[in-house]
């Protein structure tokens, strides 16, 4: 079966803007929750059912992770988990972030060489948000400030280090 889903998808025909959709987080999401909630029903109070899946859970989904990190990209599974969904739902989306946040604003300047969505660990585009007042506040961003180390123009800024960051 897995060779027919790569025959019928080759390698980066899958965009993962399209495995980050509303509709297609909230469908695994469902499925997700759904057969997590049956199996806990099924088990009907035994903790070694309830054990099993618990652990049934985590392997799968831990599968379906690896696979997609070799297949098209490191994280691509976070673009569409049900933890992953629920965090970004919850991630601030105004300034000013908490402190353990990076906030990364984008200079005007920005000529998008697209190098700081090359080490973003989450493939996202910072260049996207140039020029915002706010900042790149994609829901999806760990804030981690990675994409400051890709930029080699010194036009991503970071307000929690007040200078340009770049190697």
């Amino acid at each position: 079966s897995l060779f027919l889903f790569f025959h019928l998808f080759p390698v980066g025909d899958i965009d993962t803007v399209c495995l980050s959709a509303v509709g297609f987080r909230l469908l695994v999401l469902c499925v997700v929750f759904t057969s997590f909630s049956i199996g806990i029903y099924h088990a009907r109070g035994d903790w070694a059912t309830m054990g099993g899946v618990f652990w049934r859970t985590i392997l799968i989904t831990t599968l379906i992770g690896i696979v997609l990190s070799f297949v098209y990209a490191p994280l691509t599974w976070c673009s569409f988990c049900p933890i992953g969904t629920l965090a970004a739902w919850a991630a601030p989306r105004k300034a000013p972030l908490p402190k353990s946040f990076v906030s990364v604003h984008i200079d005007h300047r920005c000529t998008r060489y697209k190098k700081c969505a090359r080490v973003c660990p989450m493939q996202l585009a910072p260049y996207d948000s140039r020029g915002k007042k706010e900042g790149f506040m994609h829901p999806d961003s760990f804030k981690c400030g990675k994409c400051t180390l890709g930029c080699t123009s010194s036009v991503l800024l970071s307000a929690n280090l007040k200078q340009p960051c770049h190697r």
